[in-house]
């Protein structure tokens, strides 16, 4: 899984259109399958739905996508299933209206934007559904407020759920859902006090992503089997108890929190403005992060298993934090040190069999020593981050010791990432390096050149002795990283989507109207 300029701009862009469905198509571009119930309480386009005062009860399965004009009514789909029709983008459209009831229904292989579109609804009840093969099952924006999304079956959708906005409504209800099967099973950004109780995440590549939103609630939420279950990030304002578990192990969300441990049953872990905290002897897999921290500082993370993760060990505008003598194996990048984190100290952890072994971005002043960094894809990834100090690291078969996104062949690409990889002594070892040493004194002579205004001064010809250290398991080999490295471009479009999710500046992009 390449992170070229051209990557990143082409699956990016593959992963807007896909994920957020930002088609401009009105859902009456297939006219004659656009059915209305009008202001006036009339419908039109079938004969299929029959109206008993505000109550709307289909007759058989529809193909074709509903637009509601009318507030207060009920439409009770009765057990049947909703269809699309030629290039019909929504399946039920509602945006702008009030205390409208959906339930009983089936709305599937809506693949142009989504199933259930909300704009700007008020105290909407969207109850025991089934929301399958669409692109997006619900997408619910703008100032969308006091609205229920309850017991309903959301499966094998590339998103289940989304919730998102840059002026967002508040006081929803999601509960008691069953999300089972999806690419995103729910994306919750910046709505208020939503309140996500009881629902069932199972078996989805990416289970449920919170970010911002200030007054939120998650309160026993059940992760099972997911591939990556659960991710926070600028949740301050959020409450997340130990009752959400994943795998059956408590979710543990600290804001504000010193000079703590986290419990070793832990089964993921955010820390939000903490410091002082300790994360030790846990083994945390198949989440966003094992370990998050978000402007957290003089915490320390040691001998702890993390493999399975999109993030092994997630560091976001956190500083003076030390990750020690961790083994972190077989996750999409291991350590990752993003949006101004600095001063942190990564040293003598078993870096082993992820995508990237070290991912920097936009961070400057952390020191990467004496850790082994190998069978992975890029041993350190950089971007926008300089001046960061990497000595004494062993770096094995690796497929590329080090990569950067201005490598990318493109005349318009940003600049690379200058950083010291010695320390005017001595620097790293390089598996692939075979270097002369006439004095003995195990320096090589010759620099090695990684690239592009970055060298190693001082290779070292033989590895450095780091010393061994329990991984918290008792498993001692590492995970393969062919293993690791098959599901890879499988999974670029969505890595590159949670990639922009786990940033913590705003999304510039707008709404989708």
């Amino acid at each position: 899984m390449k992170k070229t300029a051209l990557a990143l701009t082409f699956i990016l862009m593959l992963s807007v259109s896909l994920l957020y469905g930002l088609s401009t198509r009105s859902v009456e571009a297939d006219a004659t399958a656009t059915i209305y119930i009008r202001d006036d309480g009339s419908v039109e386009g079938t004969d299929q739905i029959q109206r008993d005062g505000d109550n709307y009860i289909l007759k058989s399965s529809i193909t074709g996508s509903i637009v509601v004009e009318r507030d207060n009514i009920v439409i009770d789909g009765a057990g049947y299933i909703l269809t699309p029709s030629n290039d019909a983008t929504v399946g039920i459209d509602i945006r702008d209206r009030n205390n409208v009831t959906i339930k009983n229904l089936t709305v599937r292989g809506f693949i142009g934007r989504c199933a259930l579109l909300l704009i700007n609804n008020d105290y909407c009840t969207i109850q025991n559904n089934t929301f399958s093969s669409n692109l997006n099952g619900i997408e619910m924006t703008l100032q969308s407020s006091h609205n229920k999304i309850v017991e309903n079956n959301f499966e094998n959708n590339e998103l289940g759920l989304e919730l998102y906005s840059i002026d967002p409504g508040s006081n929803n209800i999601i509960s008691e859902n069953n999300i089972k099967n999806n690419t995103f099973g729910m994306v919750i950004r910046n709505f208020t006090y939503t309140h996500i109780l009881n629902n069932k995440f199972e078996a989805n590549n990416y289970g449920l992503f919170v970010g911002v939103g200030s007054g939120t609630k998650l309160e026993n939420n059940v992760f099972s089997d997911n591939a990556y279950a659960f991710g926070a990030s600028n949740t301050e304002g959020a409450s997340i108890d130990t009752t959400n578990t994943v795998n059956g192990k408590p979710i543990y969300h600290w804001v504000n929190q010193h000079d703590k441990t986290v419990p070793e049953d832990a089964g993921y872990v955010a820390l939000i403005g903490c410091s002082g905290i300790t994360v030790q002897n846990l083994d945390l897999g198949g989440n966003y992060h094992g370990v998050f921290l978000g402007s957290t500082i003089n915490s320390t993370v040691v001998g702890n298993k993390f493999h399975g993760n999109l993030y092994g060990v997630s560091l976001d505008a956190s500083v003076e934090n030390t990750i020690e003598q961790n083994l972190i194996v077989g996750n999409e990048n291991g350590v990752g040190l993003e949006a101004g984190s600095s001063e942190n100290s990564v040293f003598e952890n078993r870096i082993e069999a992820n995508g990237f072994g070290v991912f920097i971005d936009e961070s400057s002043g952390n020191s990467i020593t004496g850790n082994i960094i190998r069978d992975s894809e890029a041993g350190v990834y950089t971007q926008y981050s300089n001046l960061n100090n990497l000595h004494h690291n062993n770096f094995v078969n690796n497929s590329k010791n080090w990569d950067d996104t201005g490598l990318a062949p493109f005349w318009f690409g940003p600049p690379v990432s200058v950083n010291a990889w010695d320390d005017d002594n001595e620097g790293n070892y390089w598996s692939d390096y075979n270097g002369a040493d006439a004095d003995g004194n195990g320096v090589s002579d010759v620099p090695y050149v990684l690239g592009t205004n970055n060298t190693d001064r001082y290779p070292l010809m033989n590895p450095v002795v780091i010393p061994e250290f329990p991984d918290g398991s008792g498993e001692t080999e590492p995970f393969p990283a062919t293993l690791f490295l098959v599901g890879s471009v499988g999974t670029a479009i969505t890595f590159i989507g949670v990639l922009v999710y786990l940033k913590k500046r705003q999304s510039k992009t707008g709404d989708k109207t």
